[in-house]
């Protein structure tokens, strides 16, 4: 009796493991070709999946409201396009991120746009 339902919990968990290893190959962006739509959503391919296109949006324009600036050499990102996600944030974190000027991780501080950077980025 009890070595029967530990084979079919055993059973049961392998399954699910497998189904999630191939059903992850949907999220990857090369699968999608995200890439084509825009380079912004192939860097947010599970939020693209999961949500429906008006939260996503929402989302996306209330992220890009957010930069990110390397403390080491000053280099600004929009934090969406860095594959960040800030909706309905608040206070300035700092993160450690992989730097796109100086190839290293480094630490960044996350803050929102002036208006003159949200003109210009």
């Amino acid at each position: 009796g009890l070595f029967a339902w530990f084979k079919v919990i055993i059973f049961v968990f392998f399954f699910i493991v497998f189904i999630m290893l191939i059903g992850s190959l949907k999220f990857m962006p090369a699968r999608q070709n995200l890439a084509a739509h825009s380079p912004a959503d192939a860097k947010h391919p599970f939020l693209h999946w999961i949500l429906p296109t008006k939260i996503y949006k929402a989302i996306e324009k209330g992220t890009r409201q957010w930069l990110q600036v390397c403390n080491q050499c000053g280099h600004k990102q929009d934090f969406w396009e860095a594959g960040g996600v800030r909706h309905k944030g608040y206070g300035e974190p700092t993160k450690l991120q992989m730097c796109e000027n100086c190839k290293k991780p480094r630490w960044h501080k996350i803050r929102k746009k002036t208006t003159f950077e949200a003109d210009q980025l």
